[in-house]
């Protein structure tokens, strides 16, 4: 639906023609790596009381899995983090990543189980580079280690995900051959990862129409890194092709470029797709304050849907714009994630933009004054290089 009263976005998204080939989910899972991949990004380091504050508010807001990291072999406190994530939430699955060349994975296997994990994906690489210079065996030989791997963690009564590295610089063949092996082993889903984030969209869609349809009805995930700044189209490339899980991190942290941002994953597939979700999208902007706060790294002012000036009007028809219709300028109301409206006062401030910034701070100004405080705004802007504060408006008022 192309218009509510929340949003208003083009009704071309939706006509035949540009449907006619899409294969959408009705309804997409949501995978959030925060506390894992999140912790690869540059200087995020989480202590077990920040990781339990994300997971709990993950879980708050209906994202219906988390992945808490690695099995660490030699660490108690490992083990008690997850059992403790595990224990505070209400519906989140807790999925876990087992990377299987590791001579101890099943071992890792045994502890995650243990400790409670719902979902563990077993994770290999399929290019050739990969099995010839890091692992250093044949294509014969991941795939009777990967089967294994996977029989090995069916057998312990979880849901398992097997996960292809470097899937997006391996042979289409192979891989087909890969998934139906680890399905015929037990594996309940399966993972395509553009790991060094080098595939493009069209690319994408292509590859997991080809997935798909080998596969039929095994649930297929996509993991897409941003080293081009396509990480969310990749997304919706690959759930435009049928993908059922997705995996997002808070304000899209990741190692290098990041990943696909949960809050803007959410609202494109709800409104520009009309995916279904049961995400309580209001609390989207507290979501990505909290992540901030909590991995000491900053939201830039210009991201999509929390950033700070994302519903903000400089230019003075544009805040007329804005009050006359809130979806003149704006797709959707800034309240339906979290967020609000402001004015701001800067070099193109005019007469429109006084009287929504006299309303807001809740003060009066005569009409005839306008003009002239909205010149000294502007001049003021130019001078400081910047917008102006509520202080030095309201210093601008009072001289005028």
């Amino acid at each position: 639906m192309h218009q509510t009263d929340e949003w208003w976005v083009s009704h071309f998204n939706f006509c035949d023609a540009v449907k006619a080939n899409m294969k959408l989910p009705e309804e997409i899972l949501l995978n959030d790596v925060t506390l894992r991949e999140g912790e690869q990004a540059g200087n995020v380091v989480l202590r077990l009381e920040e990781r339990l504050a994300i997971a709990k508010k993950f879980d708050e807001i209906g994202v219906q899995q988390i992945q808490i990291g690695f099995a660490d072999l030699h660490s108690e406190s490992e083990r008690n983090m997850i059992k403790s994530i595990k224990k505070e939430l209400t519906s989140a699955k807790i999925e876990a990543l087992v990377l299987g060349y590791y001579a101890q994975a099943k071992e890792q296997i045994d502890i995650l189980v243990d400790c409670g994990v719902d979902v563990i994906t077993i994770a290999l690489p399929s290019s050739d580079m990969r099995l010839k210079v890091h692992m250093k065996i044949s294509r014969e030989e991941l795939i009777n280690k990967a089967t294994d791997m996977v029989a090995y963690a069916k057998n312990r009564g979880v849901t398992v995900m097997y996960l292809t590295t470097d899937t997006t610089r391996s042979d289409l063949a192979f891989l087909k051959k890969i998934y139906k092996c680890v399905v015929d082993a037990g594996a309940d889903r399966v993972g395509i990862a553009d790991t060094a984030g080098v595939i493009s969209p069209q690319a994408m869609n292509y590859l997991t129409c080809e997935i798909k349809e080998e596969l039929r009805d095994i649930p297929v995930g996509v993991h897409c890194h941003n080293d081009f700044g396509l990480a969310m189209a990749n997304v919706v490339a690959a759930v435009q092709a049928g993908a059922e899980i997705v995996d997002v991190a808070g304000n899209g942290l990741g190692e290098r470029a990041g990943m696909p941002a949960l809050d803007e994953v959410i609202m494109t597939l709800k409104i520009l797709y009309g995916v279904k979700s049961n995400i309580k999208t209001e609390m989207l902007y507290e979501l990505s304050n909290l992540v901030a706060k909590l991995t000491n790294t900053s939201i830039p002012p210009s991201k999509p849907i929390t950033g700070e000036n994302v519903f903000a009007h400089v230019f003075d028809s544009h805040v007329l714009l804005a009050n006359l219709h809130p979806f003149f300028i704006q797709p959707f109301k800034p309240e339906l994630v979290g967020n609000k409206s402001k004015v701001v006062l800067s070099r193109y401030t005019g007469v429109y933009a006084i009287k929504e910034k006299i309303k807001e701070l809740g003060i009066t100004l005569s009409e005839d004054k306008m003009p002239l405080v909205a010149q000294r705004v502007r001049e003021k802007a130019l001078k400081e290089k910047r917008a102006l504060t509520d202080d030095e408006f309201l210093e601008i008022i009072g001289e005028s």
